[in-house]
């Protein structure tokens, strides 16, 4: 269904503009579609909004998973949670986060949040 889900942060872009939180996913629909080079463009473009504006660290997670880099991915967490981002109180339930969760890193991130279970 990723056809379906480009498509409607398409429609989400062209109704609200380009926020990070969009381009996040689409670019995470992107990368898991099977075009990483269209996912980069927007990692370039959020890198390039960043120096201007505020980029939520949250969203650049959820695109570095889509692209397959675990490692900026739990950076960008860390920093969510450093940063109080609020998203990151959905961290444990994201399922976009799904391939992060057997490493140990992402693991602590969970503990130090102290998610009651």
């Amino acid at each position: 269904m990723h056809d379906d889900a480009i498509k409607q942060c398409e429609k989400a872009i062209a109704i609200g503009g380009r926020t990070s939180g969009v381009l996040a996913l689409l670019a995470h629909g992107y990368a898991t579609s099977g075009r990483p080079a269209e996912a980069q463009k927007i990692l370039a473009e959020l890198n390039e909004v960043a120096k201007q504006s505020y980029v939520s660290s949250y969203d650049l997670a959820i695109l570095y998973v889509g692209l397959g880099d675990k490692d900026r991915a739990l950076e960008q967490l860390n920093k969510s949670y450093e940063d109080r981002a609020g998203f990151i109180i959905y961290l444990n339930v994201e399922p976009l986060f799904d391939p992060l969760r057997s490493d140990p890193r992402f693991t602590e991130l969970v503990r130090k949040m102290k998610f009651q279970s």
